[in-house]
């Protein structure tokens, strides 16, 4: 049961982690096509 209990913390930790990751490439992508609609 242990064992299980830190798979699923370790899954919790992961997925935040990726959903900021995506958070941070959406903001990058934001100013990317600003610049390009600039251009």
């Amino acid at each position: 049961m242990r064992n299980s209990n830190g798979l699923s913390k370790f899954i919790l930790w992961y997925l935040r982690r990726k959903t900021l990751n995506l958070r941070k490439y959406s903001i990058i992508e934001l100013k990317i096509s600003k610049d390009v609609k600039l251009n």
